[in-house]
């Protein structure tokens, strides 16, 4: 038979809880940065900021199990900064998705996992942190398209059907 609770902290919690869900998909989060953060010898200012970012995300998954609160919320004003200092021209009106490279395909995961962790933050507790976690996934998409534009690759238009069909 399976344990249903474990411990956190001090604390017993529900393996199924939205907490330990929560958790689970920023540890997920930190691992696939760090396997980024592995890949950007070539970009050493994104290597920096990535660092600093996996460093914010401890403090979010301290902040969940602790009473204390370890996330400093100006760090969304300076992940704003970073995101900023992309220059990309971005047509709002069309949708892209991007054809990666070996290291835009690792940031494009990350994206993926920190809109992730947004949704499911926002379904644990409504905190300023959600600011944070959903500037990260636009910070990540941006610079998917970034590192992209860099070696000259282009954004694949992605067009959406007026209807989608279904065969029985």
């Amino acid at each position: 038979f399976m344990k249903k609770e474990f411990g956190i902290g001090n604390n017993a919690a529900y393996k199924l809880s939205k907490e330990i869900a929560l958790r689970g998909d920023l540890e997920e989060l930190v691992a696939s940065l760090s396997v980024l953060i592995a890949h950007l010898d070539n970009y050493m200012q994104i290597k920096i900021h990535c660092s600093e970012i996996l460093k914010d995300l401890i403090n979010i998954i301290d902040d969940l199990t602790s009473s204390t609160e370890f996330f400093d919320y100006r760090r969304v004003k300076l992940l704003e900064s970073w995101i900023k200092s992309f220059d990309i021209k971005i047509d709002e009106s069309r949708r892209f998705y991007p054809i990666c490279t070996k290291v835009s395909s690792k940031v494009l995961v990350c994206c993926t996992l920190a809109r992730r962790c947004e949704r499911n933050y926002l379904a644990y507790k409504e905190k300023d942190e959600c600011i944070y976690l959903n500037r990260l996934g636009d910070y990540f998409y941006l610079l998917t398209r970034y590192i992209n534009d860099q070696v000259g690759m282009e954004d694949y238009l992605w067009f959406y059907s007026q209807q989608i069909t279904h065969t029985n």
